[in-house]
């Protein structure tokens, strides 16, 4: 039997009784939204589905309907499907929608004049426009052929370096299906970059020779890896997913190579400047520590009680960040700036200050100290 749900909807086109504003349902299921207001008096409501719903295309979901505001008719078209819906048997106005795929949809109710007809029509003028309202539909999962609902699912996140070879996935799985897991999350199995760690790929379209010893041809470990992860979900009735990760990209792509400005770097973004410098300097501290060459911590690399915690905070707050003067990167040379400021302004033919004795005053008044944050008052004259 199909599953039904009936959901009433108020006058702001807000769905009763829920704060979150997301509605989760599943595929093939059927919401009949049911509206009871007084407006229907005067004015005629639209559902809008926006176009997810209708050809199952992902895509953000960031337009909605303003109140007071008139659209044009096919650019709204572009984005949602309109639903006139139906007068019930009690007297309210009802939409009857079906879930077909699964997906993100966003669901508005708008009112319009009596006589607006989305056939023939050119511009939608919204009277009032209810409140946006988000549903999730999640989708339909097969074990072995059965289906499952996703809130079924006991899930483990696996590392793929832990778990060895993909010769033996089998023992591993067969111990967590004993714990009662029934879905894993792989953390990556590409090729991973100079730092060897799985989320900084080198390459995203060859896996993990690590994992597939003695095999050098990468079109031959997916087809093994196809296998393996087929025999597995038959075998012990398990679903998989991974993280692909495509922005976690390692410096030492190729593609990252040919193309560095797909970066962030200290040149293309001065602002990460300060933060480089302190990533650089806690590099330094854990090289001392791993020679035991930091004068103030006697235990290298060991860290065993609060007490070794505490000494390594003492030695990052005041040996590291005291000497690195980070706050500097967030203030300015005023004299400096003005200096620069007034030969820029006269180049121009404009007066930035009205006499020499103004600046001193501006320094005496707002600038007690030679730096200072950005808090320069505007004082030029044109």
């Amino acid at each position: 039997m199909e599953d039904k749900y009936l959901l009433v909807v108020h006058d702001d086109g807000s769905i009763l009784n829920k704060k979150e504003r997301v509605y989760t349902f599943t595929v093939g299921m059927q919401i009949t939204l049911v509206l009871r207001s007084p407006l229907m008096r005067t004015l005629r409501p639209l559902l809008l589905l926006d176009h997810n719903f209708s050809n199952g295309q992902a895509k953000s979901i960031t337009t909605t309907l303003e109140q007071g505001k008139t659209y044009n008719i096919l650019e709204v078209k572009e984005e949602f499907t309109f639903d006139r819906g139906y007068i019930g048997s009690g007297g309210e106005w009802e939409w009857d929608v079906k879930f077909l795929h699964a997906g993100r949809f966003l669901v508005q109710i708008v009112w319009t004049k009596m006589d607006f007809d989305p056939t023939d029509a050119t511009r939608l003028e919204v009277v009032r426009a209810g409140r946006p309202e988000i549903f999730v539909v999640e989708p339909t999962l097969l074990i072995n052929g059965k289906e499952i609902l996703p809130n079924a699912l006991s899930k483990q996140t696996l590392l793929p370096r832990c778990m060895g070879p993909v010769s033996r996935w089998s023992d591993v799985i067969a111990q967590s299906v004993k714990a009662g897991y029934n879905c894993f999350h792989l953390a990556p199995i590409q090729y991973p970059g100079f730092s060897g760690s799985l989320y900084s790929i080198k390459d995203q379209l060859c896996l993990n020779p690590q994992l597939f010893p003695g095999v050098a041809d990468p079109a031959e470990r997916f087809q093994i890896l196809k296998r393996v992860i087929t025999d597995l979900k038959q075998k012990y009735g398990v679903l998989f997913f991974i993280d692909m990760v495509l922005n976690h990209t390692s410096v030492d792509s190729e593609w990252v190579r040919a193309n560095p400005s797909v970066c962030y770097t200290t040149e293309n973004t001065p602002s990460l400047r300060s933060a480089y410098k302190l990533d650089r300097a806690l590099v330094e501290l854990n090289l001392r520590l791993l020679k035991n060459a930091e004068p103030d911590y006697k235990k290298g690399p060991l860290i065993e009680n609060v007490d070794d915690v505490n000494q390594i905070v003492w030695i990052i707050r005041e040996k590291i960040l005291t000497s690195l003067r980070l706050e500097e990167y967030f203030l300015f040379n005023v004299e400096e700036v003005l200096s620069k400021l007034r030969v820029a302004f006269e180049g121009a033919g404009l007066s930035f200050f009205e006499e020499d004795s103004q600046l001193e005053r501006v320094l005496k008044d707002h600038v007690p100290v030679s730096y200072t944050h950005l808090t320069l008052p505007t004082i030029y004259s044109v």
